[in-house]
């Protein structure tokens, strides 16, 4: 920037800089080609050098000069004045001359000079700015705002940047801002009855400027109170001659502050997912090995106790990531709950791909040992034990191959062939049984089809031969052989030995409640206990519960004769006669 800018500062005490040649104003001081100007200075004969305190200085090679402020500002100044003298007096010598009529050298000289000045002379109309004392501009800067239609709507940034670019009279008075301020609040303060009715049916329009002035202000943050902005600005025009009321402006400041701290939480949610990335990445670089490694197999098993000791506490690696101060303690937990996760998931992987490698390799031992089972050889029965069995097939390729692995046990492959054959043998006792009916077989040892006087073994011995002789007299299991065969007859002696039992021990239950309801019938009966048996026999002769009995007569007599009466309570008859006492009657409201 060919300009000098310089530092000024607004009535809210806010910096902004201000070109001396251009006349132009803004928040920012653009940065100048250093380079550019530095081969200026040089070709001026100057030098740029700073102090120790580090301020810039200029000073001159050849006159040993010093000073402060940049001389090419000086020169430009310097060159604006010569020009508007050139420019005068030329036109002056140019009007001598057309008088005169006089053609000498000299004129012609000036003329050339003339055409030459106004060929290159800035007519912008704010470079030329007649200045007016603070008086005289008062009217003219106030009839600019009323020209502009400026309202409460303006903040005084807004009024510089639209006004002082387009229109000179804000010029007029240069380098005091703080008097254009106080001009613009006299304005604003003096306005009309009809402006105002007006301003007031632009409220939208106010609280749209005010919320860009919100914006604008750089001191304004997602934890600002409206008591502090009330403060900051309080200078502001704007704000100053409101035109909607304080709650409305308040409502405004809410909305905006609502959407700073949106824009904060959004952000910060950003950087933490970016954190938490980065976390999972660290935590997996330790937890699962890299997938060409020889571990690539076997994941890192660690503790979280065991993690956080040697990997985040004090961990140089972990502190220099500045992105996980953002993450608490819970949050890497998670990050490391997640990862576990993958880790188990990745194990059950693999060990669901080694069951299916071995699944086929256990289906075909254990078809290999129910093959070996079957083999005559064993000659493996209904009634077969596996402490038999075992040490003829201990040493067997079969079984051996099928011991530890996944599945059925060779004891439980065993269990299953013998339940096998326990269910053919009841099959074929099943038939047996109707041989037997069929050939009106009575069974030794039941006395009235309801009793066994003997036990399973006697009750065996004596019926074994007679139904052995029956069922091969028959033929109908003559594929047998003599082993099941056997074991078919033992089973339907066993069958018939527990249908038979089961009918004494429900005979027996009978007996015992039936007795017990006799003697309740006693002891209901009877206060005191007859004399004679048969003078209690008539009394009840005719109840259901003697009844029942009728036919053993020997039970009954027996249960008379150890039946005592049992002692009747008297009963308290001493109150039974009182009355409770009659209440008073309650009005009811209904």
């Amino acid at each position: 920037m060919a300009g000098q800018w310089k530092k000024a500062t607004d009535s809210n005490g806010k910096v902004y800089y201000y070109n001396t040649v251009t006349k132009e104003s803004r928040w920012d001081k653009p940065v100048e080609d250093t380079t550019d100007l530095k081969q200026k200075l040089r070709d001026a004969g100057w030098n740029v050098a700073k102090t120790k305190e580090g301020k810039v200085y200029y000073y001159n090679v050849k006159t040993k000069e010093s000073r402060w402020d940049n001389p090419l500002a000086e020169k430009a100044t310097e060159k604006k004045t010569k020009t508007g003298q050139i420019k005068k007096t030329t036109i002056d010598q140019v009007k001598n001359t057309a008088n005169t009529n006089e053609h000498s050298k000299g004129n012609t000289v000036a003329l050339a000079t003339t055409n030459n000045t106004e060929k290159y002379a800035n007519t912008s109309k704010i470079l030329n700015v007649k200045s007016l004392t603070k008086d005289e501009a008062e009217k003219a800067f106030m009839d600019m705002l009323s020209e502009h239609q400026v309202d409460s709507s303006w903040s005084f940034h807004k009024m510089v940047v639209d006004l002082g670019l387009k229109d000179e009279r804000f010029w007029i008075v240069d380098d005091d801002p703080l008097w254009k301020q106080n001009i613009l609040d006299k304005y604003l303060s003096n306005r009309s009855e009809e402006q105002l009715i007006k301003d007031h049916a632009q409220a939208s329009k106010f609280l749209e400027a005010f919320g860009n002035l919100l914006k604008s202000n750089k001191n304004i943050h997602y934890y600002t109170r409206w008591t502090t902005v009330k403060k900051m600005l309080a200078n502001e025009s704007i704000f100053k001659h409101a035109v909607v009321p304080e709650k409305e402006m308040k409502r405004k400041f809410n909305d905006y502050i609502r959407r700073l701290r949106e824009e904060k939480d959004k952000k910060d949610e950003s950087i933490k997912e970016l954190a938490l990335r980065e976390v999972n990445e660290y935590l997996r670089s330790i937890l699962i090995a890299p997938p060409n490694t020889i571990e690539s197999t076997i994941e890192v098993k660690m503790t979280w106790s065991q993690l956080q000791r040697e990997y985040i506490t004090g961990n140089k690696r972990f502190a220099a990531n500045k992105h996980f101060r953002l993450l608490s303690q819970h949050d890497i937990l998670n990050q490391y709950i997640e990862l576990v996760k993958i880790i188990q998931g990745n194990l059950a992987s693999k060990v669901s791909d080694i069951e299916k490698k071995n699944y086929s390799r256990n289906r075909m031992a254990r078809d290999q040992f129910k093959v070996m089972l079957k083999q005559p050889k064993l000659d493996i029965r209904a009634d077969s034990k596996w402490s038999e069995l075992y040490p003829k097939i201990k040493s067997e390729k079969a079984f051996l191959q099928l011991v530890g692995r996944n599945g059925s046990s060779p004891l439980d492959l065993f269990y299953d062939y013998t339940n096998e054959k326990k269910a053919a043998i009841n099959g074929y006792a099943s038939v047996a049984q109707q041989i037997l009916i069929d050939n009106s077989y009575v069974w030794a040892g039941i006395e009235d089809s309801t009793r066994i006087s003997k036990n399973i073994t006697e009750f065996e011995k004596a019926n074994f031969q007679n139904i052995s002789g029956i069922i091969h007299e028959d033929g109908k299991l003559a594929l047998l052989d003599e082993k099941d065969t056997q074991l078919v007859v033992k089973q339907a002696i066993a069958v018939k030995y527990d249908t038979v039992k089961e009918i004494e021990q429900r005979n027996l239950n009978m007996t015992r409640i039936k007795k017990n309801n006799l003697v309740a019938l006693f002891h209901r009966t009877f206060v005191t206990k007859p004399g004679r048996f048969e003078d209690a026999v008539a009394i009840i002769q005719n109840k259901p519960e003697y009844k029942a009995l009728e036919n053993e007569p020997d039970i009954i007599k027996e249960l008379f004769s150890s039946f005592v009466p049992s002692k009747q309570p008297q009963a308290n008859t001493q109150n039974l006669s009182r009355k409770r006492k009659a209440t008073a009657l309650v009005q009811m409201d209904y």
